[in-house]
């Protein structure tokens, strides 16, 4: 297995309301627009940024997730 990124994924219809859900291993990170796939649903990503924090463990790029009239996912199985 290769180099993988942690990104942290949140759920919701915009940044600011998005619930951080857990945290995914990509091989590249997603870009606004991509298609991932979260228990075992096909979500576009519609929105990325960058988490700085040095100082602290754990992911360093967020994306957001949303299936407007579907039902987002739950959770996720942290790592």
């Amino acid at each position: 297995m290769g180099t993988t990124t942690l990104v942290a994924v949140y759920v919701g219809p915009d940044r600011k309301s998005a619930e951080l859900k857990g945290n995914l291993h990509f091989a590249t990170p997603p870009a606004k627009g991509d298609k991932v796939e979260v228990e075992g649903q096909s979500l576009t990503v519609a929105g990325v940024w960058h988490t700085p924090g040095n100082r602290t463990l754990g992911a360093k790029y967020a994306i957001r997730i949303w299936a407007e009239g579907r039902v987002p996912p739950s959770g996720l199985s942290a790592t």
